[in-house]
């Protein structure tokens, strides 16, 4: 969250609802027809691109969500971990790219939103995203440790010595 929005898609029974915005879906071409609820008539084809003139239909027919099928959400990435209303079980973690297993699974548990970080919008690099993915440390000493065993190679690593060494160098 700190260097990507997040949209929530909503998950219903037989379509996704993503919203409708600009930013996140500038140019993207559709996957579904978009329908006015109130006449009735299509306001956009599956196939047409998001664009800001259909943005500015959309608002004036109070559309918030637009439609998109599940396929789509194979490959997104998750905000947040999702979890398992009765057990508490973490069901797909959070930073973890859906696969077609766990859109199933999501569905079968009636979990009925997700939170997807926007990686594909224009302007935005999935480059930290995928850095910190490559990035196995987990902890600040592991972290010191590491860096200690790159700067000093031939020194056997310990703990004690890695905290010392930046306490010299630092302080």
């Amino acid at each position: 969250s700190e260097f990507y929005r997040s949209e929530t898609i909503k998950l219903e029974k037989d379509v996704c609802l993503r919203e409708a915005n600009i930013d996140n879906l500038y140019q993207k071409k559709l996957s579904k027809k978009i329908i006015n609820p109130k006449d009735g008539k299509i306001l956009a084809k599956a196939g047409d691109k998001y664009t800001k003139r259909l943005h500015r239909i959309l608002e004036g027919a109070k559309i918030t969500h637009i439609p998109m099928d599940f396929s789509e959400l194979v490959g997104r990435v998750l905000a947040e971990d999702i979890v398992d209303p009765e057990t508490g079980e973490v069901l797909v973690e959070g930073n973890t790219a859906l696969t077609e297993e766990a859109v199933d699974l999501i569905r079968s548990k009636g979990i009925k939103e997700i939170s997807c970080l926007v990686l594909d919008a224009p302007g935005v690099s999935p480059s930290i995203r995928e850095t910190m993915t490559l990035d196995k440390i987990e902890t600040p000493d592991e972290a010191v440790l590491d860096i200690y065993r790159k700067m000093r190679p031939s020194s056997p690593p310990t703990q004690e010595v890695a905290n010392n060494f930046f306490r010299n160098l630092f302080f």
